[in-house]
């Protein structure tokens, strides 16, 4: 069983000041620094607008939340990938499961953003290029603090099942039963982390959403009518189906 004492170890009030001062400082640089290079006009009234600045500060938080949990939540993966190897499973029967859900969860995305581009459309320019660019760089963080979560998860779920097996051996033997119960709470409250880590990296999301959103329509670019909140909403209730298809099963 993996120890807690091993894999949080790393998470104190130094690594978390650290680690999240360095990634929310991230978005600082992408956005407020030398942006946009273009000095098209378009591009100086997204930059002036009042919602910019919360747009930038959303950005920041999940930069350093996912700054904060990155390292252990790989570790994290990494300790549950060897404990369902050394249960027999084969690695690459485990690694396939993982890279499918990976390629599941990209084209979903892409599916998302597909049907967005149809909804939303921005005229061609420097600037919207130079938009798109630093945006690949907040998906890309993005899925640097969900993927290990995810995979976390789907690791539990092996597992849960080797658990499911062990229970008619363990209850004549005190000893195993104890063992059985600690590695029970371990894995369900790993499992509880997992979901709280989720939820919060893909309902930030939206939020970011919303706030870009906002900005176009302080510079009236977009009106409520082709830019409506229920798209936004629509935008986050797709991530959280992603979640519970995840997760549900696994509890």
């Amino acid at each position: 069983m993996i120890k807690p004492s091993s894999t949080f170890k790393m998470i104190n009030p130094i690594y978390a000041l650290l680690s999240g001062v360095l990634g929310g400082a991230i978005p600082y640089f992408m956005y407020m620094r030398n942006f946009p290079v273009s000095m098209q006009p378009i591009g100086l009234q997204f930059t002036q607008a009042v919602s910019f600045f919360t747009w930038v500060f959303l950005i920041s938080v999940l930069f350093s939340g996912i700054s904060v949990i990155a390292i252990p939540s790989w570790k994290v993966c990494h300790d549950l990938f060897s404990s369902v190897v050394k249960s027999g499973h084969k690695p690459w029967k485990v690694i396939g499961v993982l890279i499918t859900s990976t390629i599941m969860y990209v084209l979903a995305l892409l599916a998302l953003f597909s049907m967005a581009e149809r909804v939303l459309t921005l005229p061609p320019s420097d600037f919207i290029n130079e938009l798109n660019d630093r945006f690949n760089v907040v998906y890309l963080y993005s899925a640097l603090g969900f993927l290990p979560v995810m995979f976390s998860i789907i690791l539990i779920s092996y597992l849960a099942g080797i658990l499911s097996a062990d229970i008619p051996f363990v209850n004549s033997d005190e000893k195993r039963t104890v063992e059985f119960i600690e590695k029970y709470l371990y894995y369900r409250n790993i499992l509880q982390i997992c979901l709280v880590t989720s939820g919060t990296i893909l309902s930030l999301n939206p939020i970011i959403t919303a706030a870009f959103a906002s900005i176009w329509k302080e510079i009236e670019a977009f009106t409520d009518e082709t830019f409506p909140s229920q798209a936004i909403i629509i935008y986050g209730l797709i991530f959280t189906l992603m979640l519970i298809l995840i997760y549900v099963p696994t509890y």
